[in-house]
């Protein structure tokens, strides 16, 4: 079998080989489609509606090949590779993560898969944005999560403190939004809506002054109201490098739908600037 997974800037191409295993042969990019246009025979069609966007997949069978077999875990994996991919796309780091850890087997080829169709840089932003334990380096999410970086390291946090002292964007969510919501929420036609939109600008301010952690690091929107904070694991690292004068400014790149954990809906883009 062959699959084609079309997303709006990159289409991959995977076959399986004879033993059932799936191989990436093909990634080109595209220009930024818009629409997909029609569902063919063949095709799985996937709505992001909470990040505008979408995917396709299609199921191709090779001519004069006898191994024609749909292998369920491939496509399995395809259905979640595309979510993943698409999310991250949109800088969604933490979600795909998450969705890494939960829903990809445990399997090397798999997990060398979603670093190839991810590639390098995302992978590594995505262990870092996910991986990293909520209070602390030490505590590290799966081995999935461990198998975006290959080979793993032994010193991650000299790892961590060099790439994100080298990074020139940085895709984070907002924690601490929960306390904050009702400063951003507004009731339309009977139901409560967020004023927060994709594209505005958002800052990363340092907060050397915080009694509760010297490292933090608060994200303010485009009107000068607090969004909420970087989570301390990734501001331990990034405050070093604004204190030495990187300035880290950029947008909103996603905010997702009510039902998501509040600590899980804002996400940024940040630039650093000073480099």
């Amino acid at each position: 079998m062959e699959y084609e997974l079309i997303t709006p800037k990159t289409t991959f191409t995977f076959r399986e080989t004879l033993s059932g295993a799936l191989d990436l042969i093909d990634i080109k990019g595209v220009d930024n489609i818009e629409s997909p246009g029609p569902v063919e025979e063949g095709t799985l069609s996937f709505n992001y509606e909470e990040i505008n966007s979408w995917a396709r997949l299609t199921v191709k069978a090779l001519q004069g090949s006898k191994r024609n077999q749909l292998r369920s875990q491939n496509l399995q994996f395809l259905v979640q590779a595309a979510k993943i991919y698409t999310f991250a796309a949109s800088g969604i780091y933490y979600k795909a993560g998450a969705w890494i850890d939960h829903t990809i087997p445990e399997n090397p080829c798999y997990l060398a898969l979603m670093r190839a169709i991810l590639g390098d840089e995302v992978a590594k932003g995505i262990f870092f944005e996910y991986g990293l334990g909520a209070f602390s380096p030490e505590t590290l999410a799966s081995r999935n999560i461990r198998g975006l970086i290959s080979p793993f390291p032994d010193d991650i946090e000299r790892v961590a403190r060099r790439w994100f002292s080298e990074q020139k964007t940085i895709y984070t969510r907002v924690v601490g939004f929960g306390f904050r919501y009702e400063r951003f929420a507004k009731i339309k036609e009977g139901a409560e809506e967020l004023t927060i939109q994709v594209g505005r600008q958002a800052t990363a301010l340092r907060e050397s002054f915080n009694k509760n952690d010297p490292n933090a690091i608060a994200i303010v929107y485009e009107n000068g109201e607090k969004l909420g904070y970087v989570r301390s694991t990734i501001a331990s690292y990034l405050a070093g490098v604004m204190d030495e004068g990187t300035v880290f400014s950029g947008k909103i790149c996603g905010v997702l739908a009510d039902y998501r954990d509040d600590n899980e809906r804002v996400y940024v883009e940040f630039k650093g600037l000073g480099f």
